[in-house]
């Protein structure tokens, strides 16, 4: 979405912060590039390692809504690699991701 106009221009992955228990959470930030494309992306699940993976149908894609991964590196994310998975309908990706993320 757009915050200016009120646009919904696609899906995107956004996420909150806070210093602490007592503080009152961050208003939405959107997590940009290299996550967020033009495409659509979402399903976000992060791993304990802080490893990103996500639902997505961004460049490198191998079909509509693909499983990507982005790596935590040196404080930041990698660029997002598209996983050697076969286009699946979006009710099995919520069950892979769940999976992926428990491993």
């Amino acid at each position: 979405m757009d915050l200016t106009t009120d646009t919904i221009l696609d899906y995107n992955i956004w996420y909150v912060e806070r210093k602490s228990n007592r503080e009152p959470w961050s208003a939405p930030i959107n997590i940009g590039a290299p996550i967020n494309t033009l495409q659509d992306e979402f399903y976000p699940c992060i791993t304990l390692s802080g490893n990103l993976y996500f639902t997505g149908g961004g460049s490198g894609t191998k079909g509509k809504d693909d499983i990507f991964l982005s790596e935590w590196k040196n404080g930041m994310f990698t660029p997002p690699q598209s996983l050697d998975t076969p286009s699946i309908p979006k009710a099995m990706n919520l069950m892979l991701l769940f999976l992926l993320m428990n491993h």
